[in-house]
């Protein structure tokens, strides 16, 4: 379970974040879909610890993440992003987009994570290899387990994975 709680976050003094509440219940999937520099990815980086917090509070299965050292929690988060970031000593450049995606996935579960943090994860993908990924998202068993947050930009992708959706604009 993911809470936060009057989440805002300033840059310049200008709130990117601005009092954001969600709840995600425990093996659930909370789509963020908005437009670029709407702060869907600002929220993930917050809930992994990458950057904190001007006000509010995190909880991750009811206990406040600031209380944590930063990488007991991360042990427990996979977190996926659109750059793969695959390391160059195993030839990366000589799979598909597709395959590299699935390894980062496969990455990012491999510790089995009680939360799976998704940021852009398909969006780089031709459409034929994103709705496979999609698909085995929506039905393999190991992420029907999993608490999981996704940003999207695409309505129809949100729509599709979400079990909840959060419109995040301005």
């Amino acid at each position: 379970m993911v809470e936060l709680v009057n989440i805002t976050k300033l840059y310049h003094k200008k709130p990117v974040v601005n009092n954001v509440s969600l709840f995600v219940p425990g093996g659930q999937t909370l789509v963020l879909l908005g437009k670029s520099g709407s702060g869907k990815t600002t929220l993930l980086k917050m809930i992994n610890r990458l950057i904190e917090p001007d006000e509010g509070n995190i909880l991750i299965d009811g206990e406040r993440i600031a209380n944590r050292p930063v990488e007991e929690l991360r042990r427990n988060i996979g977190y996926v992003i659109q750059a793969i970031g695959l390391f160059s000593s195993r030839y990366p450049h000589e799979l598909s987009g597709g395959q590299q995606q699935r390894i980062g996935v496969a990455r990012a579960l491999a510790a089995n994570p009680s939360l799976l943090l998704m940021d852009e994860p398909f969006g780089a993908l031709d459409p034929i290899i994103r709705k496979e990924i999609q698909s085995d998202f929506q039905h393999l068993s190991i992420f029907k387990e999993v608490t999981k947050i996704v940003v999207t930009h695409d309505v129809k992708e949100a729509f599709y994975l979400g079990d909840e959706v959060a419109l995040i604009d301005d």
